[in-house]
C-alpha cells in the first residue's frame, strides 16, 4: 500500500516545484557498483530469448473491456491536465493478460489485470482507430500521460487515445517494494566505497532489499519486455479491436514499440518511436555519456555568465558542487529527504547525501537546457547557502516521489519497474574484473569527466565484489524456476514493410540521438531530428515536430528525406 508522508517539504519561493511527470527513469541500481557504472551496459544485442511465448492466447483475445467512468484516483488534479484532455468524456476499464506467455515457465501463475484510460475520439462517425500511448521507464503510467502531454486536438478527432500502464505498472496487477528503501538507499549505502568493507556493505544492502521485495511480490520475475509486448497484441484486439497497433512510445516506450514490430510485424500500423532506446553498439553507450556531459556543461555556463547565479566560471561552478558533495559526506549538508525515510530522527538538523544531489542535478538533464535552467539557478543558491533541498527535490521526482499541494508525499512504483524489468531484459550482473572495470572507468571519464569525478573515491579504491551488478539478474539466476535473463536483447528488425517515425533530439543525456539514428537505418523508417536538447521532445509545443508526428498518424504521410526540426 502507498505510504503517505505529511512532511513541511515545500521549496522555499522561487523554486519550480511542480517537475514534469513525464519524466521517466533511466539507470539502474547497481549493486555493489560505486554508482557510475553505466556505460559497459547496452540493452541490445544478437541473443536469444530463454523463454519463448508459446502459450495459446486465443481464449484471451475474445474478451471484452467494461468502459466505466474513471474513478477520482485515475484522474490527475485539473492543474496538471492537458488543454485538451477531457476528464468527463474519459472512460476506464480493465483487461487480463495471462502472467506468463510460457508453456516452460510460470505456466499456472494466476493472470494480470491490464488497466486503460480511453479518451474517445471527437469525431467518432470518421475514427481512423485507437491510437495508444506509453511514457517510458520502464514504469511510468500509461494512463497518467495521456491525460498531461499535449496532444493536438486533430488528433484527439480521430483516434480514440488509450493510456495503459503496463504490467506490474500504477493500477495494472502492480509490483511494490518498500516505499522507505528508495530514500534509505542514499543513506545506508556509499557512492563510492574507500575501502573493501564498504563495498561489501553496499552489495549486502542491495541483495537484502532485492530479497525483501521479491517476498512481496513473488511473481516479480514476469515483469519483462517480451511479456509486456504480447499483452500489448492483446489489447489491440480486445480493447479498440483494430487490425494494426497504432502506437506512440517515448524512451523506454519506443524498446516496447522496437519488440512489437519484431514480434508482431503483421499487426504494426503507424509507429512513432520518439527518443529511441540505446542499441546494439558501444558507440551508444559512449554517446549516452558524453550527452550528458554536454547538458550538465550547457547549464554550467549559464550560471557562470548570471550574475544572479553562484560561480563566474564552468571551473567554479562544478567546486560548488564538489564542496557540496564534501559536506555531504561529512554529514554537514541540510536537506528535507531524509525525513521520509525510516532512518528519520526528530533532530533539527536533516542532513543530505552526495547521490540525492546528483540526481537532482541529473534530473534537470531531462528537459531543454532553457526550461532548466531557472531551476538550477535557484538550486545552486540555495546550494551556497549549505542547503540542498531544491535539487533533493527533483531527485525524489526522478524516484517516482510526487507532493501534492498540501505537501503530502506519496512514491509510485516506477522505480521499482524499472530495476526489475531492466534486470529481467538481459543479464546486468556485473562480471568485469577489476582491470576492466578500471579501463572502462577511463573510457568514462574522458566521455563524462564531472560525473566521473563526482563517483570517483578519493582513495582511488576499486570495488569489485562475487555479486556485482544487478541484484534482480542474480536473483533469476539463483532460482531454476525462473528463466535465464538473455546476455542481451536482439537489435531491432522490421519486416512489417511499413515506415515508421523516429525522433530523436541533438542533446538528449537519457536517449542519445546517435540511437535513434542507427534504430531508424535498422527499422528502414524516417528520421526526425531535433536540433535542441531535451528528452521525449514531441507534444511539447514544438510545431515542426508536432505538426510532422499529427501529419503522420492522421495521414500516415512521411517525406522522402528525413526531417530537421531548429530549436525553439
Amino acid at each position: 500500500m502507498t505510504e503517505l508522508y505529511d512532511q513541511d517539504l515545500e521549496p522555499k519561493s522561487g523554486s519550480s516545484v511542480k517537475r514534469s511527470l513525464a519524466i521517466s527513469l533511466s539507470w539502474i541500481l547497481l549493486a555493489g557498483a560505486a554508482g557510475y557504472a553505466y556505460g559497459y551496459l547496452s540493452p541490445f544485442s544478437q541473443a536469444p530469448v530463454t523463454a519463448p511465448a508459446d502459450l495459446n492466447v486465443d481464449s484471451y483475445l475474445t474478451q471484452s473491456v467494461s468502459w466505466e467512468s474513471c474513478s477520482e484516483d485515475s484522474i490527475l488534479p485539473t492543474d496538471w491536465q492537458s488543454e485538451t484532455f477531457d476528464s468527463d468524456a474519459a472512460e476506464c476499464g480493465t483487461f487480463v493478460v495471462p502472467a506468463s506467455y510460457s508453456s516452460e515457465f510460470g505456466r499456472d501463475l494466476p493472470d494480470l489485470n491490464i488497466a486503460v484510460l480511453k479518451s474517445p475520439a471527437l469525431d467518432q462517425a470518421n475514427k481512423l482507430g485507437t491510437l495508444y500511448f506509453n511514457p517510458g521507464g520502464p514504469g511510468e503510467s500509461g494512463i497518467e500521460v495521456v491525460q498531461y502531454i499535449d496532444i493536438p486536438k486533430e488528433i484527439r478527432e480521430k483516434y480514440d487515445v488509450v493510456g495503459f500502464d503496463p504490467r506490474g505498472v500504477g493500477k495494472s496487477s502492480p509490483i511494490r517494494c518498500n516505499d522507505t528503501d528508495s530514500i534509505d538507499y542514499y543513506f545506508e549505502t556509499v557512492s563510492s566505497p574507500e575501502n573493501e568493507q564498504e563495498g561489501i556493505a553496499n552489495s549486502e544492502w542491495f541483495k537484502e532489499s532485492a530479497a525483501d521485495c521479491a517476498k512481496l511480490n513473488p511473481n516479480w520475475w514476469v515483469m519483462t519486455t517480451l511479456n509486456t509486448v504480447q499483452d500489448m497484441d492483446i489489447m489491440r484486439e480486445v480493447v479498440g479491436g483494430d487490425e494494426k497497433l497504432n502506437f506512440v512510445g517515448f524512451s523506454y516506450g519506443t524498446t516496447l514499440a522496437v519488440e512489437y514490430i519484431r514480434a508482431f510485424p503483421e499487426n504494426a500500423g503507424r509507429i512513432v518511436l520518439d527518443s529511441v532506446t540505446s542499441n546494439d553498439n558501444a558507440e551508444a553507450s559512449q554517446a549516452q555519456l558524453e550527452s550528458t556531459y554536454k547538458a550538465l556543461i550547457a547549464l554550467f555556463e549559464l550560471c557562470a555568465k548570471d550574475k544572479e547565479c553562484p560561480g563566474n566560471s564552468v571551473a567554479e561552478v562544478e567546486q560548488i558542487i564538489f564542496d557540496a558533495q564534501d559536506l555531504a559526506n561529512k554529514g554537514e549538508l541540510e536537506g528535507n529527504a531524509k525525513t521520509l525515510s525510516s532512518l528519520a530522527n526528530e533532530a533539527e538538523f536533516v542532513p543530505s547525501d552526495d547521490e540525492l544531489l546528483y540526481y537532482g542535478l541529473f534530473a534537470l538533464t531531462y528537459g531543454s537546457t532553457e526550461d532548466s535552467y531557472p531551476t538550477f539557478k535557484d538550486s545552486m543558491n540555495e546550494l551556497v547557502d549549505g542547503d540542498a533541498w531544491y535539487f533533493e527535490w527533483d531527485a525524489l521526482e526522478y524516484s517516482g516521489w510526487t507532493a501534492d499541494d498540501d505537501d503530502v508525499w506519496t512514491r509510485n512504483n516506477s522505480e521499482d519497474l524499472l530495476n526489475i524489468v531492466n534486470c529481467l531484459d538481459a543479464d546486468y550482473r556485473d562480471l568485469r574484473t577489476k582491470d576492466e572495470v578500471i579501463e572502462d572507468n577511463k573510457v568514462e571519464a574522458a566521455a563524462d569527466p564531472f560525473t566521473s569525478k563526482f563517483y570517483a573515491s578519493d582513495s582511488g579504491y576499486v570495488y569489485v565484489g562475487d555479486r556485482a551488478g544487478c541484484e534482480w539478474s542474480w536473483l533469476a539466476f539463483d532460482d531454476p524456476k525462473i528463466p535465464d535473463p538473455p546476455n542481451l536483447m536482439e537489435s531491432p528488425v522490421n519486416e512489417s514493410g511499413q515506415t515508421f517515425l523516429l525522433i530523436g533530439s541533438k542533446i538528449d543525456t537519457v536517449t542519445p540521438l546517435e540511437n535513434a539514428e542507427y534504430t531508424a537505418t535498422l527499422l528502414k523508417s524516417r528520421l526526425l531530428t531535433y536540433e535542441g536538447s531535451g528528452h521525449s521532445p514531441s507534444f511539447g509545443g514544438i510545431s515542426c515536430i508536432d505538426d510532422a508526428v499529427t501529419k503522420y498518424l492522421l495521414e500516415g504521410y512521411l517525406p522522402d528525406a528525413d526531417i530537421v526540426c531548429a530549436e525553439k
